[in-house]
């Protein structure tokens, strides 16, 4: 009857039973005959042994694993002992005993030794009988149950008498093959305090057998490593590890560790924590109509003030802080197929806890012609080699509006959110609601972080063909520049306008221009700027530098309180500069319902009041007009009520209805005499008869008469 052997081209015979009982082996061969011919069966035994053994493991006393380079050393113990079973009382002399020692396949098997002795593998010249005896891979049930085994199996007669301790040493490969880290979707090994970054630890362990994979960070030598520790089985895993607002500064380390009862792996992978600091932020220059306003400054990395942000790219905004959010726009043209006309952001700054509201039109300039379209929309960190950064999304513009015929032009609402997995936009029709379309922007090389103050822009492309044939179109426009900040104390805020994007000198300092035309009626006008190195680092929370000011006028018109149609006329509107920056601006006055009256430019200096004077001509219509003093740069500056007569209130003329001529010239007459002085007044109304009683006609000095009547 056979057993189970250790290799499938053995036969084992349980023989146990038969001890000091004489043994006849017979080997029975035959087979199927087919065909014609001269049949020849050639059989040949290779190795008859006789031997006591034991098919079930027995494991080792001890098993350590050490990495050592990419490689994980394994050393285990295992004490050897000899199945020597015989009946008490019989008698029976072993030729040879034999150790089989048993290790998963996918493990280099380097060699077997105790203290003294190597036993595996052995020098020909030193000892030949140690040679394995046999060696090979075990198909034992009990062998593959758990995984792939292999075995080697020495000749230990010369050792048998003695217990010993064979070490069985053994080499794999590392079984944390990578650690990778990023941020929102993108590759980076630089993290900022705050960031909640990704890292993906890929294990692949020799043995199939379940594990423990964790990782941890440890922050420079001194301070407590953050609790960032997570188990997995072996593979592929993506954990989510949030950096301390507090962490210290500088290189840390991302370390990965896999361990079973086989296997072993540890991955080390070094990332850089930093942040930028903005400091000496200064404006000067000027505001208003054509003017220029300079914003210089210096950055510096946090971790060592020291050392200074060079090739840093730099954007300066200029905003009126604690205003309600307010417009600015980007506008374009086209002539052929679909075009992008105006991309306005509602709020030009803003943070987490509000989305990006930017309105956008595309225009048909044919409307007879009907058009398929598909909208590609790309971040962007600023205009120019380097900004684009591969982040897009692109999708049929299927919201309602097609074929774009009935209207010349469509509106469209994008609502931006940056979330944990990136920037995300909502896109609706506001012309014919009918849908939303909503997606993911790809991180590309850089990912978008809702935690890195940062500054961007959107480039929205449209792509048109004719639904009856035709040529396609490819038409685009750049939005403004937007401002992400953490920092509380810029929100909200209106966003008045922005700079170019600069780089650092080689001593981090940078200078920065924005046009002073929108500049004015701040009541806190407040420049800083935002900065992105080439590694995605960013000024940090808290580390926004700023200077302030204010652009707001205080007005005081005079005007004369009451004029007559037609009458020249001239009125004073003094403008109080409240900035330190000379203000110049384009000031103009009219009526309302009439054309402007006056324009003059004019230049206040810092602190100071400045008069205009303005010469107009009131309507010819008498009435309360509404003057206004304005100004393309600024605004209403002022509005004053202009009260227009027939005549002034001291020449007016009362003629009532219901009296006659003689009556009214009577009145008249008193008026003139009125005019003459306070003392004829009294002497005409002395010679007046008393009431009732009428009067006689009087001769006059040339001989005229005058009537009375009382």
């Amino acid at each position: 009857m056979g057993t189970v052997c250790p290799e499938t081209r053995q036969i084992c015979f349980e023989a146990s039973g038969h001890v000091n009982s004489t043994l006849t082996l017979h080997f029975l061969f035959g087979w199927n005959l087919t065909g014609t011919g001269l049949k020849i069966m050639k059989v040949e035994i290779g190795k008859l042994l006789v031997f006591s053994t034991n098919l079930s493991f027995t494991n080792s006393d001890s098993h350590t694993m050490a990495l050592t380079s990419s490689t994980v050393a394994h050393s285990a113990n295992v004490t050897l002992s000899y199945n020597r079973t015989i009946t008490a009382g019989a008698r029976h002399n072993w030729n040879s005993s034999i150790i089989t020692i048993y290790y998963p396949t996918a493990y280099q098997l380097d060699r077997l030794v105790n203290i003294t002795a190597i036993f595996y593998p052995a020098s020909s010249a030193t000892v030949p009988d140690r040679y394995p005896f046999e060696t090979g891979s075990c198909q034992a049930p009990n062998c593959t149950a758990i995984f792939p085994t292999s075995f080697v199996s020495l000749n230990m007669t010369d050792d048998r008498s003695v217990a010993r301790i064979l070490t069985v040493l053994a080499t794999t490969p590392n079984a944390v093959t990578s650690i990778a880290t990023e941020i929102r979707g993108a590759a980076t090994n630089f993290w900022m305090p705050g960031d909640t970054a990704t890292v993906k630890m890929r294990s692949e362990p020799r043995v199939n057998a379940s594990g423990s994979q964790t990782i941890y960070l440890t922050p420079p030598v001194g301070v407590p490593p953050p609790n960032q520790t997570f188990t997995n089985r072996g593979g592929t895993y993506s954990y989510e590890v949030t950096i301390p607002e507090t962490a210290p500064l500088g290189k840390w380390n991302v370390t990965g560790v896999f361990l079973n009862g086989y296997d072993f792996g540890q991955f080390d992978h070094t990332i850089w924590v930093d942040e930028i600091k903005a400091s000496s932020i200064e404006m000067s220059g000027a505001v208003g109509q054509g003017a220029t306003l300079t914003v210089r400054g210096a950055l510096a990395y946090q971790h060592n003030t020291t050392t200074v942000a060079r090739d840093v790219n730099v954007t300066v905004f200029a905003i009126d802080a604690g205003s309600l959010p307010g417009p600015i726009a980007s506008t374009g043209t086209g002539s052929v197929g679909l075009y992008i006309s105006n991309i306005t952001f509602v709020r030009g700054v803003f943070n987490q806890a509000q989305p990006l509201i930017v309105f956008f039109t595309v225009v048909n300039p044919t409307p007879s012609t009907a058009y398929n379209a598909t909208l590609t929309i790309e971040h962007e960190w600023y205009s120019g080699s380097g900004g684009s950064h591969g982040s897009t999304i692109t999708f049929p513009l299927t919201l309602g509006d097609e074929p774009f015929t009935l209207n010349s032009s469509s509106v469209y609402r994008m609502d931006v959110t940056l979330t944990s997995n990136g920037a995300r936009a909502t896109v609706k029709s506001i012309t014919t609601p009918s849908g939303t379309e909503a997606r993911t922007f790809s991180p590309g090389s850089s990912g978008v972080s809702n935690s890195r103050q940062h500054f961007g822009s959107f480039k929205i492309i449209i792509d048109s063909i004719p639904t009856r044939g035709g040529s396609p179109s490819s038409n685009s426009l750049r939005s403004p520049t937007y401002a992400y900040v953490i920092d509380s104390s810029l929100i909200p805020s209106r966003l008045m306008d922005f700079s170019s994007t600069v780089a650092t000198l080689p001593n981090g300092t940078f200078s920065a221009t924005i046009k002073g035309d929108k500049l004015l009626g701040a009541n806190r006008l407040v420049v800083f700027a935002l900065a992105r190195d080439q590694n995605g680092i960013t000024i940090g929370r808290g580390q926004v530098g700023t200077d302030s000011d204010s652009t707001f006028l205080t007005p005081d018109a005079k005007i004369p309180s009451e004029v007559t149609i037609r009458q020249s006329v001239t009125v004073t509107l003094n403008l109080k500069s409240n900035s330190s920056l000379p203000v110049t601006l384009t000031v103009n006055v009219d009526v309302f319902g009439s054309a402007a009256f006056g324009t003059k430019t004019v230049t206040i200096q810092p602190g100071s009041t400045l008069p205009i004077d303005f010469t107009i001509t009131a309507p010819d219509t008498a009435g309360s007009y509404l003057l206004t003093f304005s100004s393309p740069q600024y605004g209403v500056i002022a509005t004053k009520e202009l009260k227009v007569s027939l005549l002034q209130s001291s020449l007016q003329v009362l003629i009532p209805a219901i009296i006659g001529l003689v009556s009214a010239l009577v009145i008249l007459g008193l008026y003139l005499i009125r005019k003459r002085g306070g003392t004829e007044i009294v002497e005409e109304e002395k010679k007046r008869p008393a009431p009732g009683k009428p009067s006689k006609p009087t001769q006059g000095p040339s001989g005229s008469k005058s009537l009375t009547r009382s």
